[in-house]
């Protein structure tokens, strides 16, 4: 019965590893100024200073961009990606505020999944998806 036991919760503990969902965002900054930020869709700030943020379970609506000191929370006035990795399911997509400085070039790139998915500085944008599982995603500024 032990050994049934020991068994029965290994294969389970196994399976559970398996399905775990993890994804990490990474950061560039080119640029020489500015501070890489990364906020939740409730504005819990997640990221500053180009740390890579990883979290384990997906990650809905998250906002990243170079704060210059003229962004707002989340962003606002700032060019920012619009990210959700999901696994089967991860998005993201460039948005542009037009303002009297200009924007960086903004880049970003899945990997470990979806490899080459992305944008390079687009003057336009149209949300790029990524159906892998536990997919990443960088974030170049600059």
């Amino acid at each position: 019965m032990f050994k049934i036991t020991v068994a029965f919760l290994t294969t389970v503990l196994a399976v559970l590893q398996a399905n775990a969902e993890t994804h990490t965002v990474t950061f560039t900054n080119n640029c020489g100024y500015g501070t890489p930020e990364l906020w939740s869709q409730s504005g819990q700030l997640l990221s500053s200073g180009g740390a890579a943020y990883t979290t384990n379970g997906p990650a809905y609506d998250l906002i990243a961009y170079l704060q210059d000191g003229t962004c707002g929370q989340n962003g606002a006035n700032c060019t920012v990606v619009d990210v959700t990795l999901a696994n089967g399911d991860s998005s993201a997509e460039i948005f542009f505020v037009a303002r009297e400085t200009e924007d960086p070039c903004v880049s970003f790139s899945f990997y470990n999944g979806c490899d080459g998915i992305g944008e390079t500085c687009p003057t336009t944008s149209s949300p790029k998806t990524c159906a892998a599982d536990n997919v990443d995603i960088e974030i170049t500024f600059c």
